[in-house]
């Protein structure tokens, strides 16, 4: 019986349809991601998609937008990060309709 060898790209890109079928696996792969997300600095500028400015009861604050390979979610200071979505036009959808009236606040001051 012949054994084929892949490089990691080539077997995770052969198994990666049953892997995401498995309950199992599928968690362990959010977690890994998860992770990998936030240890290697995704929340920085490099993945920002889009900025919103809202102004709350003290100072005026960005609402961000940040991609990671296709997915999407939001951030804001003081606020817990939501997300996730599969384009940018339903997380900044989201955004608008979460900080409304915070990004009113800030476009009546103008």
């Amino acid at each position: 019986m012949k054994k084929t060898q892949f490089d990691l790209e080539d077997a995770l890109r052969k198994i990666l349809p049953e892997m995401v079928k498995d309950k199992k696996a599928l968690e362990k792969m959010v977690e890994i991601i998860a992770d990998s997300i936030y240890s290697n600095n995704f929340g920085a500028d490099s993945n920002v998609v889009e900025s919103l400015t809202g102004k709350g009861d003290f100072d005026e604050f960005s609402i961000i937008i940040h991609e990671f390979l296709g997915v999407f979610w939001v951030s804001a200071p003081e606020f817990d990060d939501d997300g996730y979505f599969t384009s940018k036009d339903d997380a900044v959808a989201y955004a608008e309709d979460r900080y409304g009236p915070f990004i009113s606040n800030y476009s009546n001051d103008d």
